[in-house]
Formats: C-alpha cells, sequence, structure tokens
C-alpha cells in the first residue's frame, strides 16, 4: 500500500513503491486521502480514481529519466535493476537488458570496482528511460486505487487494519503518528540515496532480532548489504563495567555479522542512539535506515523520522 498525495512527496513514494512491487511482483493498493474539511465535493469518486490513476501514471513515466541520475561513465544508463527487469518483460525480447559488468565505470560499476557488487543495470540512452518506464507503468495498470476522506493518518491507519498489507509507503508527514500504530512494516520514502547501503539499528533485546531479519530480506531482494548498528546509551563509562556490558552485544553482533547479507556490525557507547545512527547513515550514505517501533515507549524512532534524510522503514515490535 502507499499513500499518495498528488505532490512531488507523494511522487518519491510512489516510485519506491514501483521498485519494490517490481523487486516482489506485488500489487500496489495506491490510497488517495482527500481533504476531509474542505467542503463539499464537487467530483464523484470515480472522478477522483481516474484523476489519481492518471497522475500515476505520468509519475510511472518519469521513472526513466530519474534512473537517469545514476549515469555511469560515457553516458551509460545505470537503472533500477527490479523496474528495468519487469519493463523487460513487459517490453518483450527486445528490451533486453545487461547486466553491469566489472570494470565497468560510475557508481553502478560491478564487482571491479571495490569489489562491491553490482546495484543496478546498464543500457543505453532512450532504451533505458523507456525500459523502466514501460516497468513502472505495468506496475501502475495493476494497481487498486481507493480514495478515501479521513484525516490522512485515520485513513491510512484504518486501511492498514483492514486489508493488512505486507508494507505501507507514505512520505515523512505523517509517520510519526503511524508508526506506533500500524499494524504491519512503514517505509517512510525520501529521495534515493546509495541503492545498495543498507543500515540497521537494533537494541538486541529479541534474539529472534526481527528489525535485522527484516532488513536481511529486504537487502537480499534488492542486492544491497546492510550495516547493522547497537548503541549502549546508559552505560557505566567504568572500563571494567564497560566491558561486562559489552560482551552480550558483542556476542550477538558477531553472530549477525554471519549472515550473508551483513557488510559490518558495530557496537557504540555514546548518549545519544538516535545521534549514532544518523551519523552513520549519513557517513555511509544509506539508503534506507531500518529501525524498531512499539506501541507504548522508545522515543528514538521517532526523533530518526524527524531528522534523517534516508528512507526509514520501521519494523512494528512487540511492547516489553
Amino acid at each position: 500500500m502507499v499513500v499518495v498525495r498528488l505532490d512531488e512527496s507523494g511522487a518519491t513514494a510512489l516510485r519506491r513503491a514501483l521498485d519494490l512491487a517490481a523487486v516482489f511482483d506485488a500489487r500496489l493498493t495506491l490510497l488517495h486521502p482527500l481533504p476531509w474539511d474542505s467542503g463539499p465535493r464537487v467530483e464523484s469518486e470515480a472522478d477522483v480514481r481516474a484523476r489519481v490513476l492518471h497522475w500515476a501514471k505520468s509519475v510511472a513515466d518519469t521513472v526513466g529519466s530519474h534512473v537517469e541520475r545514476a549515469a555511469g561513465a560515457e553516458g551509460a544508463v545505470v537503472a533500477s535493476a527490479p523496474v528495468a527487469s519487469v519493463g523487460a518483460r513487459v517490453g518483450g525480447e527486445g528490451a533486453a537488458v545487461a547486466l553491469v559488468g566489472a570494470g565497468a565505470g560510475g557508481e553502478g560499476a560491478g564487482a571491479g570496482a571495490g569489489g562491491e557488487p553490482a546495484s543496478g543495470v546498464a543500457v543505453g540512452g532512450e532504451r533505458a528511460r523507456v525500459v523502466a518506464a514501460l516497468g513502472a507503468r505495468a506496475c501502475v495498470e495493476r494497481a487498486r486505487v481507493v480514495v478515501t476522506v479521513h484525516p490522512p493518518a485515520v485513513a491510512i491507519a484504518r486501511h492498514a487494519k483492514r486489508s493488512r498489507p505486507a508494507l505501507a509507503i507514505v512520505d515523512a508527514g505523517t509517520a510519526v503518528t503511524l508508526a506506533r500504530v500500524l499494524p504491519c512494516p512503514l517505509l517512510v520514502a525520501r529521495p534515493p540515496r546509495r541503492r545498495d547501503v543498507m543500515l540497521v539499528a537494533t537494541d538486541l533485546r529479541d534474539a529472534r532480532y526481527p528489525v535485522v531479519g527484516a532488513a536481511a530480506a529486504l537487502a537480499d531482494a534488492c542486492s544491497a548489504r546492510v550495516t547493522v548498528v547497537h548503541n549502549l546509551e546508559n552505560a557505566s563509562t567504568d572500563a571494567r563495567s564497560l566491558d561486562a556490558h559489552m560482551r552480550r552485544p558483542l556476542r550477538a553482533l558477531a553472530r549477525l555479522g554471519e549472515l550473508d547479507v551483513v557488510q559490518r556490525a558495530h557496537c557504540f557507547v555514546q548518549p545519544s542512539t538516535p545521534g549514532i545512527i544518523a551519523e552513520i547513515g549519513e557517513k555511509h550514505d544509506a539508503d534506507i535506515v531500518v529501525v524498531g517501533a512499539r506501541q507504548r515507549g522508545g522515543t528514538t524512532c521517532a526523533s530518526l523520522l524527524s531528522t534523517l534524510r534516508s528512507s526509514v522503514l520501521v519494523v512494528p515490535l512487540p511492547p516489553f
């Protein structure tokens, strides 16, 4: 489910949703909350749905120009792999897409560039735009449009509880409220950064590590690598006490570091957990920061939603 306001922030959320729908071959629901306090309506619900669908198609048609911003060397265009692959299927055999190989230039370079995996596909100029737009438009054509007249946070929460989507995607406007009430993961969409970098923050309380698990599943599907961060915010500065406090987290992080998608795991002792998460996210130019949120207690998630420039995936957790 993606919440679409017909503006640029809504377009950012929709582009992210189109990318993920292609990864997981999912059908989108476009939820459009109408202003609930703006007086009598002159448009029918069918007309509003048609307007939302027309807007969504226009956003899908711009996907090609947005992937062009990640241009590689000598004008090669690095497109989002999932959207491009759907475009190739829609476009038939003539819309073949070649993976970036070792030694290719630019940000989308493959294993030859510093040993990091390829994060996209390379096709020439206009073809890349057409392939990406075809994939995005195919996702929009399959989408269901839902129009509702309620305050946005109420409309989103009600629809999520009724339809149980695998993921809700929103812009930053109502994110803090929604993070504590939605029964499903919430992705707060912001403009993309390094597509192959994700950061996950965990308090290590739950030995099943649900936040790390959610991040690992998404990273695996998107060919990204994960950095895990844990912070001992209230640890004693006494060396002996600090050593005792760090033993369990270090053992847990060592186990998590064995996961295939985990590139590194860090344990910090800093007075501000949101501060160190934001610092590491900026340092690595993380595209998505993954955090947990409980319905009762905890301010880390709310703080990060207000300050981060990265997209934020919020995983709902049971209260302790």
